[in-house]
């Protein structure tokens, strides 16, 4: 076998199986339909299934990728408040990247 058809089926079985984990993970997202929550973590953990925003969104057209931290936190505990965000790199809105999702 030549260098270039090794590389070939090496590139060809990448595929299959990127095709195949991509498979895998849009069934899982089905099968979690009504556990809301864990199939949004699903998505946010890998992006599978593609999805687009819906056309009347609240969040400049992203889908949510956090949820923001509730107005009480900020009034009562200002400091460490601010300091978390500054260290998550964004505001307290739906469209700040998690720790893992970066």
């Amino acid at each position: 076998m030549t260098k270039a058809f090794t590389s070939g089926l090496l590139l060809l079985a990448l595929f299959i199986s990127l095709a195949g984990y991509t498979q895998l993970m849009e069934q899982k997202w089905i099968a979690l339909y009504g556990q809301g929550l864990e199939a949004w973590a699903e998505y946010r953990r890998t992006g599978i299934p593609a999805l687009d925003s819906p056309a009347l969104n609240t969040n400049n057209g992203v889908i949510p990728t956090c949820l923001p931290h509730p107005g009480f936190e900020e009034s009562l505990n200002f400091t460490n408040f601010d300091t978390v965000l500054k260290r998550m790199g964004g505001q307290n809105d739906k469209k700040l990247k998690l720790w893992f999702a970066k």
